[in-house]
């Protein structure tokens, strides 16, 4: 499932690439083009970025007190992930 969404943000990253080539600035159609996909996905590439974000801020301090070896493992390969 992650996967998917990290896909969807590459192509937020990229069609953001898009939007400033000079080649596209210069044709009107592929600006509209690259900004319909780019507003489309921007929504969930927020959101999922937050998440992200506040998930890995959550496991760094639940990491400092967990006294379990296996799931302080487990935590360390999501962070890493």
């Amino acid at each position: 499932m992650f996967q998917k969404l990290d896909d969807v943000v590459l192509k937020h990253e990229e069609l953001t690439k898009l939007l400033m080539d000079p080649e596209a600035i210069s044709d009107p159609k592929k600006i509209m083009e690259y900004n319909k996909a780019l507003n489309s996905i921007d929504e969930v590439v927020k959101k999922y970025t937050y998440y992200k974000t506040e998930e890995m801020e959550t496991l760094k301090e639940d990491l400092k007190t967990e006294k379990d070896s296996e799931m302080k493992e487990m935590m360390l390969e999501e962070i890493h992930y």
